[in-house]
């Protein structure tokens, strides 16, 4: 179905009960054609959670990495899918009548955009690991859903972000695909000249497109996937801290418990025994 063809409209009274004040759901999406689009009559917001979304949007097309927030305005008319392998998102979504109060409250950090935003193309930002682990439990700890629960976590979100820069631009899909490859063993060993191979183009120019799409240089890029890649053996591997560091491409273990603890304010020995004690409320 094209937009010109009529989208399907949502409407939130689909979703919420008269004494609910917002609905949270989590989408796991599949890959392949883009489903047919719709628009609704309330106000979402939703983050990038795992993997990688295509996001038709007003008649554009963008990608929308692992970490990004994405504000949809009532009048936006979109449609979502995994670029590949799947991907998930939360949503969070609310009555458009309670825009203005919300947006009083949120002043000034609401002049910036976000919901109120009268650009053609909704504004999407980029989360850091840590933030967006902040933002989901403190969403999952969230008592009731009531409007002081919304707001509360509404703008605990738009002040993480009114420290940025400014909005994310959307991702070429030469660098969608370059994010997508990045994580490979051999990438992370090698290190920035393999990015730079990957991507095709000079330093200079992955340097000037990470920096204005996620606020990244390769270095940091790298680490963040580093960083990633560890955590994941630490909590689902019984191999060693000196073979996880090399694994990943730190040049020591050292260099590794440096960057780990600047993440995730532990030691890689500490972080591993916590998260097998406990792996639901570690990032």
């Amino acid at each position: 179905m094209s937009f010109a063809s009529g989208p399907i409209k949502l409407r939130a009274d689909t979703y919420l009960a008269p004494t609910e004040a917002f609905h949270v759901a989590d989408i796991a999406l599949p890959s392949g054609r883009l489903p047919a689009a719709h628009t609704h009559d309330f106000p979402e917001v939703f983050w990038v959670t795992q993997g990688q979304v295509r996001h038709r949007c007003n008649g554009r097309e963008n990608v929308l990495p692992e970490g990004s927030v994405t504000f949809i305005r009532p009048s936006d008319c979109h449609s979502l899918r995994a670029t590949s392998g799947g991907a998930r998102l939360l949503n969070l979504m609310f009555r458009a009548a309670d825009l203005d109060g919300l947006g009083a409250r949120a002043r000034p950090t609401a002049d910036r955009g976000f919901f109120w935003s009268d650009a053609p193309m909704p504004e999407v930002w980029q989360l850091s690991e840590h933030q967006s682990w902040v933002l989901t439990s403190l969403l999952a700890a969230l008592p009731a859903r009531s409007v002081a629960a919304r707001d509360s976590w509404i703008l605990a979100l738009l002040e993480m972000l009114r420290a940025a820069p400014a909005p994310i631009a959307a991702l070429p899909p030469w660098l969608a695909t370059l994010l997508m490859r990045a994580e490979a063993p051999d990438v992370l060993q090698t290190g920035v000249p393999a990015l730079v191979a990957l991507s095709g183009r000079s330093h200079a120019h992955l340097c000037r497109a990470l920096q204005a799409h996620l606020g990244l240089t390769p270095s940091l890029l790298l680490a963040q996937y580093r960083i990633k890649r560890a955590k994941r053996l630490l909590s689902t591997t019984d191999r060693k801290i000196e073979d996880i560091a090399q694994d990943c491409g730190f040049t020591h273990r050292s260099h590794m418990a440096r960057l780990f603890k600047t993440n995730t304010g532990q030691s890689p020995r500490t972080w591993r025994r916590a998260m097998r004690v406990n792996p639901v409320i570690l990032p």
